[in-house]
């Protein structure tokens, strides 16, 4: 998960640890605290697929960090990403569509969205125990209907009272905004903007975009939290510029996020593995070309890289603080051209050096 989501937790762990009235920690981004405005986005509930998980999940305190962090990262399409700003924005989220169209509200950046804005959020999910085995059965609810509400207005109230958010997001307009919320909620947090809207599961209205646009407007918020990626435009246009120079290779797996451009080249092993390749900028602007396995292998790719097709690049081919191989790295006054050229020349070192495991 990272050693920055690993602080994160630590954080959160220090400000919740034995608030027994909270049960399902929030999740807190590294710059919430930071932020003008704070933003908490108010979810719904949790639900087990199984409920024979029901008893080891039901007082899992990191539940919540667990889906919006784990799940939420952790796609499975390379190898685990470490920061929202690394998540591609080329792959869709069916099972997490609501993360995603909430950035996309909040980011004002069009389809393509940021998650990178999750960097800036609180997220915290009102039920405090699982309530029912999936979405649209909420049978553990119904059964202690008063004691989950009880239990679970409390947490709220807890949680407000920690996170001292300006803003707060529900996830629900009809339900939880207006049946489990308290009804006095204005007046018990005066001064903190309650913004509900329809649970974003699905897709999020272009209505809403629009009434948060003449929010951000009117209130002269900062908009930090919006904020893409230092060189976001400069990743965008390199991507777009490497993708028309591929050739052969233009059938190669290939994404870009908030800071980096990846491609994925399938290894012709009896083992089910691929090469992965990431040119990663940092919010200087330096970029790093690394390479790693699928499986996150250290033994295989120290066993690719050393390979004499390799040579060509930097010798001190060492993992770095992220556990991958360097290749090489710019700095920030690079022009586009050579960036341009050094990932196509790896990249087609990459394809070399798969061909000849045929």
């Amino acid at each position: 998960m990272g050693v920055v989501y690993a602080e994160m937790m630590r954080e959160t762990k220090n400000i919740f640890e034995g608030l027994n009235d909270v049960n399902y920690w929030p999740y807190i981004g590294k710059g919430y605290f930071k932020c003008p405005e704070k933003i908490l986005v108010l979810g719904e509930s949790h639900y087990l697929t199984d409920p024979k998980l029901r008893a080891e999940k039901e007082n899992d305190h990191f539940l919540t960090n667990d889906v919006l962090v784990g799940d939420y990262l952790d796609q499975n399409y390379t190898q685990s990403f470490g920061s929202f700003a690394d998540f591609p924005k080329l792959i869709g989220m069916p099972r997490y569509r609501g993360f995603r169209n909430t950035a996309k509200m909040l980011a004002h950046s069009g389809p393509k969205c940021s998650d990178y804005v999750w960097e800036n959020l609180a997220f915290f999910n009102f039920f405090q125990k699982p309530v029912g085995p999936r979405p649209r059965n909420h049978d553990w609810l119904k059964a202690d209907y008063d004691n989950y509400i009880d239990m679970s207005r409390l947490a709220f109230e807890k949680v407000m009272e920690k996170l001292t958010p300006d803003i707060v997001i529900i996830w629900g307009m009809k339900d939880l905004d207006k049946k489990w919320l308290p009804a006095n909620k204005k007046s018990l947090y005066p001064g903190v903007v309650f913004f509900p809207i329809n649970h974003p599961f699905g897709y999020i209205q272009r209505t809403y975009i629009e009434e948060w646009n003449d929010f951000v407007k009117k209130g002269n918020m900062s908009e930090k939290y919006a904020t893409h990626h230092p060189f976001y435009a400069k990743i965008e246009k390199l991507f777009g510029n490497v993708k028309q120079q591929l050739g052969s290779l233009k059938s190669v797996p290939k994404w870009y996020s908030e800071r980096s451009i990846g491609f994925k080249l399938d290894l012709n092993t009896n083992v089910p593995n691929a090469m992965v390749m990431l040119a990663t900028m940092d919010e200087l602007g330096k970029m790093s070309v690394t390479l790693s396995t699928r499986r996150e292998s250290v033994e295989e790719t120290k066993k690719i890289v050393s390979h004499p097709f390799f040579d060509a690049f930097d010798q001190n081919r060492c993992l770095n603080e992220d556990g991958v191989f360097e290749l090489c790295s710019f700095d920030s006054n690079a022009c586009d051209e050579d960036l341009v050229s050094a990932i196509l020349r790896i990249l087609h070192v990459m394809n070399d050096y798969r061909n000849s495991l045929i």
